[in-house]
């Protein structure tokens, strides 16, 4: 069975236009999406969006922060945290720092563990439905950062 992929941006001018950039068809399936970009204060902060149909995935959620100065990225957010929210607007997960996470002992079997300690990420099992990703910065703090999500279900499973 083929999926289709769909990459969906929004144009911005006196109102949202939603446009499809591309579509496209795959016997694969999708295991990561990521964005980078720059994370401010109050309602300046990143947020990204992930959609799961069907049945249950095991997902991973990252933001990094002072690892990507290692990849040549300047002015990178210091300290960041994750917060993942339900369609309802409800708060169904959150992590500062991915050492404190219950499954960091996990993510650092199979090699997903943040390289800097104070990188969140957040391992766990999500239901069909719409989340919004919001990475903010500690304390206030500012700069760019990466937030990730991975399916690594069928990973898992093997």
């Amino acid at each position: 069975m083929k999926a289709k992929v769909m990459v969906v941006g929004a144009i911005f001018f006196l109102m949202s236009v939603t446009h499809v950039f591309a579509q496209i068809e795959t016997d694969g399936i999708l295991v990561n999406i990521s964005t980078r970009g720059y994370v401010g204060t109050g309602d300046n902060v990143m947020i990204a969006g992930a959609c799961i149909a069907g049945y249950p995935l095991t997902v991973i959620v990252r933001a990094l922060g002072p690892s990507l100065r290692a990849r040549g990225v300047s002015g990178v957010l210091s300290d960041p945290k994750i917060e993942v929210y339900d369609r309802w607007g409800y708060l169904v997960a959150s992590n500062d720092d991915w050492q404190n996470h219950p499954n960091a002992y996990i993510l650092r079997q199979i090699g997903m563990a943040p390289s800097d300690p104070r990188e969140p990420a957040i391992l766990d099992t999500a239901d069909p439905g719409c989340y919004t990703i919001v990475v903010r910065g500690v304390g206030g703090s500012t700069g760019v950062a990466l937030v990730e999500v991975y399916d690594i279900t069928l990973f898992i499973r093997h």
